[in-house]
């Protein structure tokens, strides 16, 4: 907007040359096309804050972390009630795992009974029966609870940091936005809320649950026999020092790739928000190949983060391994001593066995804290952060001064300023300027001399370095900020309009305006007349930015918008410039009677529009260097003279300004001979601008409900065939891991049996040998989980590098009608690749090679199991639904709230990146509050849908945790029937059993992973629909066009045509036109009549829906039967912008 605004031109023009290097290129390219097409476009406050020295990746090579702890800062009382009670009932869940082995000890022992006195073994056996009975009753309330209550909290706590996220980055002082990227901003929004909200809801309660079963495991052994628990826990230091320097480090390397992440998120923002830009210039495959480049920035960070994690957990693998031998050991030798028996020295083994184990399961859930915590440290900055413009203080942290309404002057008194990001430039120079109440003040000046500075500091978008700016004697630093913005009404280049109906964006101006005032509002702009003829009067929507209105339709509407509140300053920045002739004698119109009785100061671009205002100021490099009227001024014969004489000099070679067309061409009855036919200015809908992204539209398109599809988890695999070597070796691996468990309970029930035996001097032999076995697992099981994690992680980042660039790559193949389709909008397209591709890659963590592991473990189990008694295997099979059941209850919760919430979630992603990106609009009219109660109100609706379903999933984890308790009591009771009978015996009884056990556990895990792989294969259907959608428009079909095809001429030839997506509405009927090479020809018209339209078909952003576009001149071809990329590089595009 400001041509002296450092950070909204110069260095916007820096920023598209160093992120599009393509675009200098191609300018220098086409400067000899011999097609050149000229379109007079509109946009948003986006361009203004894309660029940002800030937004480049730190420097720092040690990224900061939040504290843990600190993640939960922004919790409730009822959130802290919640935390109580899940950490209670997860705590109390995960201490029921020892005493499922303190009783299962006491239940071996009562098997010697069977020979000594048989006839009390039954009623032995049932009572410890019914203790594992009432375990696994404790243990699926505790669990059900637990897991509810960290998942609400989780849910609770996520709409409140996006909800605090947005209205801290909204209540910013504009300043602060020019150091930053809009795209950066949306994307931490997106993906990073996300990251926490994984990092503080039911994966905690899992954690403490495991955690909890931990410490609670070595008090049980403690107090069986504090001697060989002792020797065991003296190596529990090593591993918490590993344990703390892995998290350390995943959580410093996550932080990094989030940057790094969030740079390339803050890139695709802005290619899907200036898309025709992009396809103007040919720019597609370049974009991909930035936005691919930025991705594999990412990837030595990525791999220093695998690697570390395949260490940490490796070596944690091992010393557990490494603690189970030591303790079998050291337990044998106390056995033989005689100072334990071999029922205590199991009860003590097993306890600290599950107490490591679960250690070992903590790995997930810490990575997923450690990139909770990265992730939230900027997010949470950006919270926290105080505006050094505050609304209701003044400077001196007093009251601020609610100015009553303007009725005297303004007055700059000594203002010096520079923008931060460029303090050796100058731009405002010791400024003195008062403006009188009632008058006309025009600002003039070349470019870059200070004009739109003084209007955005008089919006106190900035303050002054030196010197101060005072509003009827009150320095505005010290006035109310809204009670001084209310009494301004803004109107600039390029007219900001949200999507919403015309009513509500001129209603934006006053919020609380009656239909009475808008319509007044509407007339005194002279706007009234073209609302009242668009199909739905002013309940029409206007579309995404205004792309359903034309340049002059928008600024009537942003002029009515400013006015409605009677506003006694009227600040009017080249709300002209961006006009056609005709559109520009309209506005003006408007804005001279709008004028009228206010304060109005004038930032012109056409110097015959400002020569009645009461006071003509001319600035220079920041300074006055000459104030008067008109007739004054020109009689100094000064600056103003001179700027005036260079204007009429232009207008003289370019002939009559109003004229559009060179009237020496002859054209105007030559070139369009259908123009009866094109629509009036009020009844149609016009894309006139290449910046405008994605418009909307009236569908009404019912999204259908799909299923998880498990073909995507195959084609996921399948898109990197050329490292497959990677794969396999880690499902060797993985493979590897999950049949360790299957053997131990080979060995552990041997170890059983031998504890148990009567021959008390062959224990130590035995143990000592089962004691060298655990070591050497203990090492293949290092070198299998650094093997898993690192060529997982690897082969996945490769894909869903891949995935994303195929996805942005084909969304850049795409024909612009698609873009206009609601569901297709920048902020929806955007969180396709941010969060939903995050949500996928999360499969590739540890996810997917842990259920490997564990469906490993099952099938092995069932198959040692039915080796040694198929019996108690069936039985135990029969179990197995009610793990099952939990695990299909949480599927089908996250299935159906999915498709409930997904709607409100990107419809409030789309509120907040409108007025994220429109940041400047949203300032001036005071729109904040307004954009973050509607984006709360999408949010809550979504969280409703997730709250309801929280109830439901949470039966999965319960299931899953409580079924080995089941499992216990009717194993141990068949088994020992089946023992007393003579069928098997005691070691076949506990091989089966310790098989079914670690099977249950991983049927557990499976239903803990189970949320995670739902999401992901949601997830996978809306990748896999961008990546598979076919466009209609493939710009590389089709002969190429060769240099002598295009001679420069272009003809339409009974052109009809409608927006794809307002069908009803033709924009263009039977236009014919035949424009020779070399001519120039300029399209004349009301606002909306069709003019931009043309452009748009001569590009091939659409085709016509009848007749068709040629080219060639008497060897003519139709544009369709060309390739797209060939004919539009001997095009040249000229937007507004």
């Amino acid at each position: 907007m400001s041509k002296e605004l450092p950070n909204n031109n110069s260095n916007n023009n820096n920023k598209k040359q160093q992120r599009l290097p393509w675009l200098r290129a191609e300018n220098d390219e086409k400067s000899a096309a011999k097609e050149l097409v000229i379109d007079v476009p509109a946009a948003s406050d986006a361009t203004t804050n894309q660029d940002s020295p800030s937004s480049s990746k730190s420097a720092d090579p040690t990224p900061p972390r939040l504290p843990f702890f600190s993640l939960f800062k922004y919790a409730d009382l009822v959130d802290k009630l919640l935390f109580l009670f899940g950490t209670v009932f997860a705590v109390g869940a995960g201490s029921l795992s020892p005493f499922l082995f303190l009783v299962f000890g006491n239940l071996l022992g009562a098997f010697s009974l069977i020979t000594t006195n048989p006839d009390s073994f039954t009623p032995e056996l049932n009572k410890y029966i019914l203790y594992f009975v009432y375990l696994g009753i404790a243990s699926f309330f505790l669990n059900y609870v637990g897991t509810l209550c960290w998942r609400l909290t989780g849910e609770r706590q996520s709409v409140r940091i996006r909800t605090k996220f947005l209205q801290s980055v909204l209540h910013q002082d504009v300043s602060w936005f020019d150091e930053r990227r809009s795209g950066d901003l949306a994307s931490r929004l997106s993906t990073d809320t996300f990251i926490v909200q994984t990092g503080i809801s039911e994966k905690i309660g899992l954690a403490l649950l495991y955690l909890s079963s931990f410490l609670a495991s070595f008090i049980v052994a403690y107090t069986q026999g504090w001697k060989m628990a002792l020797v065991i826990t003296a190596a529990v230091p090593a591993l918490a020092v590993v344990l703390v320097t892995t998290f350390t480090l995943i959580a410093k390397l996550t932080n990094e790739s989030q940057t790094d992440y969030s740079e390339a998120g803050a890139l695709a923002t802005e290619i899907l928000g200036a898309v025709r830009t992009v396809y103007a210039f040919g720019g597609q495959n370049r974009e991909g190949d930035e936005y691919e480049k930025l991705l594999q920035n990412s990837q030595g960070i990525r791999r220093k983060k695998l690697v570390s994690t395949g260490i940490g957990f490796g070596m944690v693998n091992l010393m557990i391994y490494a603690f189970i031998a030591l303790g079998l050991w050291y337990g044998a030798t106390l056995l033989v001593s005689g100072e334990y028996s071999g029922q205590n020295v199991l009860i003590i083994f097993f306890t600290l066995l599950i107490g490591s184990f679960s250690i070992g399961n903590l790995g997930p859930y810490a990575t997923a804290f450690a990139s909770a915590q990265g992730a939230a440290y900027e997010l949470y900055s950006i919270i926290d952060r105080k505006p050094s413009v505050v609304k209701t203080y003044s400077n001196n942290d007093e009251p601020a001064t609610k100015i009553p309404r303007f009725s005297q002057e303004i007055e700059f008194k000594n203002v010096s300023f520079h923008y931060a990001s460029r303090p050796d430039v100058q731009v405002l120079k010791n400024l003195n300027l008062k403006i009188p109440y009632g008058k006309t003040v025009a600002l003039v000046g070349s470019s870059g001399s200070g004009k739109s500075t003084i209007v955005q500091m008089l919006q106190r978008f900035y303050d002054p370095v030196e010197g101060g700016i005072f509003i009827d004697g009150v320095n505005i630093k010290n006035a109310d900020i809204r009670s001084f913005r209310d009494q301004l009404g803004v109107v600039s280049q390029e007219p900001v309009l949200f999507r919403y109906t015309v009513k509500e964006n001129i209603r934006f101006g006053k919020l609380n305006a009656s239909n009475e005032e808008i319509e007044s509002a509407a007339r005194a702009a002279n706007a009234f007349n073209f609302i009242n003829e668009l199909p739905n009067g002013f309940e029409s929507d206007v579309g995404e930015r205004g792309s359903l209105l034309s340049g002059g339709q928008k600024q009537r509407v942003a002029i009515a918008r400013a006015i409605i509140k009677n506003p006694p300053i009227l600040l009017l920045d080249e709300a002209t410039s961006a006009l056609d002739s005709q559109s520009e004698a309209v506005v003006q119109e408007a804005l001279d009677k709008v004028s009228i009785g206010r304060t109005t100061v004038v930032v012109a671009h056409r110097l015959s529009t400002i020569k009645d205002a009461d006071v003509i100021v001319v600035l220079e490099k920041g300074e006055v260097v000459e104030i008067g009227t008109h007739q004054e001024l020109l009689s100094r014969k000064g600056r103003y003279n001179e700027l005036v004489s260079l204007q009429d000099l232009k207008k003289n070679e370019n002939g009559d300004e109003s004229v559009a067309i060179s009237s020496s061409k002859g054209l105007v009855t030559d070139v369009i001979r259908s123009s009866k036919y094109l629509k009036s200015d009020s009844s149609v809908a016009v894309v006139e601008d290449l910046e405008t992204g994605l418009p909307a539209s009236s569908s009404t398109e019912v999204p259908v409900k799909e299923g998880i599809k498990w073909s995507n988890l195959v084609r996921l695999f399948g898109y990197n065939l050329s490292q497959v070597h990677l794969l396999v070796v880690a499902a060797v691996a993985s493979t590897g891991l999950g049949l360790a468990f299957p053997l131990y309970s080979v060995f552990f029930g041997k170890l059983i049996a031998a504890f148990f035996d009567p021959n008390v001097a062959s224990v130590q032999d035995q143990i000592n040998t089962w004691c060298l076995i655990f070591v050497i697992i203990g090492i293949a099981g290092f070198f299998a989980t650094f093997v898993q994690i690192v060529f997982i992680g690897l082969y996945g980042s490769n894909i869903f590098i891949k995935v994303r660039v195929l996805a942005i790559r084909n969304i850049l193949r795409q024909e612009i009608g698609w873009f206009d389709e609601p569901l297709n909008n920048s902020s929806n397209l955007g969180e396709i690749l941010g969060k939903d591709v995050e949500t996928l890659a999360s499969l590739m963590d540890q996810t997917i090679g842990q259920t490997w592991s564990s469906i490993i473990n099952a099938i092995a189990g069932t198959i040692i199991g039915f080796y040694y008694s198929w019996k108690l295997t069936l039985v135990n099979l029969a179990l197995l639904p009610i793990a099952s059941i939990g695990v299909a209850l949480e599927t089908e919760a996250q299935f159906g709230s999915n498709d409930k919430t997904k709607k409100s979630f990107e419809e409030a992603t789309f509120i907040a990146n409108e007025a994220i990106f429109n940041i400047r609009t949203v300032v001036s009219l005071g729109l904040e509050d307004f954009f973050l109660r509607n984006y709360t109100k999408e949010l809550d609706t979504a969280f409703k849908v997730s709250y309801r379903s929280c109830f439901i999933a949470s039966f999965g984890p319960a299931f899953a945790q409580c079924s080995q308790f089941f499992n216990y009591a009717v194993s141990y009771y068949v088994g020992g029937i089946l023992v007393k009978n003579g069928e098997i015996t005691f070691q076949s009884m506990n091989i089966v059993i310790q098989s079914v056990f670690f099977m249950a556990l991983a049927i557990g895990q499976v239903g803990a992973l189970t949320p995670n792989i739902t999401k992901a294969l949601l997830s996978a259907n809306k990748v896999f629909k961008l990546i598979d959608r076919v466009t209609l428009m493939d710009t590389t079909v089709g002969a190429k066009v060769a240099a002598s095809e295009m001679t420069g001429d272009v003809a339409l030839e009974a052109v009809e045509f409608s927006y794809p997506t307002r069908t009803e509405t033709s924009v263009l009927k039977g236009i014919d036109m035949n424009v020779k090479a070399g001519m120039t020809v300029g399209l004349v018209g009301a606002s909306g009549c069709g003019k931009s339209t043309i452009v748009n078909l001569v590009m091939r952003f659409y085709d016509p829906t009848s007749g068709r576009i040629a080219f060639g001149g008497s060897n003519s071809y139709d544009a369709k039967d060309r390739q797209l990329e060939s004919l539009r590089e001997f095009m040249a595009v000229v937007s507004q912008e």
